[in-house]
């Protein structure tokens, strides 16, 4: 949600968040949220997040054009990297305070209106099992809601996600 804002504020442009962490504009993915964590029974000691954002990308290679866009190419000009990481910071520490006195709830509804995920035909893959359903929801822990061609609905909470081709920005 803070790389969304920071890129709609210096850009002008909305990317969508597929599904746990990626940044999709026109169905080509932008970038993404990578994260690490080290627990201690039942403490979190730590939590690293890296972002890795296509800015200033005049093209890609052919085995990547079809799939990986670029700042530049959907909303022409450059762009500082500088100004686009101090509006992620600044825009992350707007909301962790926010979750810190208000919790979750705000900013899931925030994410949840970012999603291209979710009202669609998914396939997830977790090594080497597989899932298919319609996304449903996204639940208060961050978990994806499945439900599957049984009817059965499956919490996902971790994997990657192929959905059906859309049309628009962000898709």
């Amino acid at each position: 949600v803070a790389v969304v804002r920071a890129v709609r504020r210096v850009a002008g442009v909305a990317p969508g968040i597929k599904w746990p962490n990626d940044l999709l504009f026109n169905g080509k993915k932008l970038g993404g949220i990578l994260t690490e964590m080290e627990t201690e029974s039942d403490r979190i000691r730590y939590v690293v997040v890296g972002l890795g954002l296509n800015v200033n990308n005049p093209g890609f290679p052919p085995e990547l054009a079809a799939t990986a866009t670029s700042l530049t190419l959907t909303a022409g000009g450059t762009f500082s990297r500088v100004n686009l990481l101090k509006a992620w910071l600044e825009e992350f520490e707007e909301l962790y305070g926010r979750f810190l006195n208000q919790g979750f709830p705000e900013i899931l509804e925030e994410w949840k209106s970012s999603t291209v995920t979710l009202g669609r035909a998914v396939t997830v893959r977790q090594g080497p099992r597989e899932i298919s359903g319609q996304a449903l929801d996204i639940a208060p822990d961050g978990a994806l809601l499945l439900r599957t061609a049984s009817g059965e609905i499956v919490r996902v909470t971790s994997g990657e996600i192929t959905p059906e081709p859309a049309e628009g920005p962000g898709a």
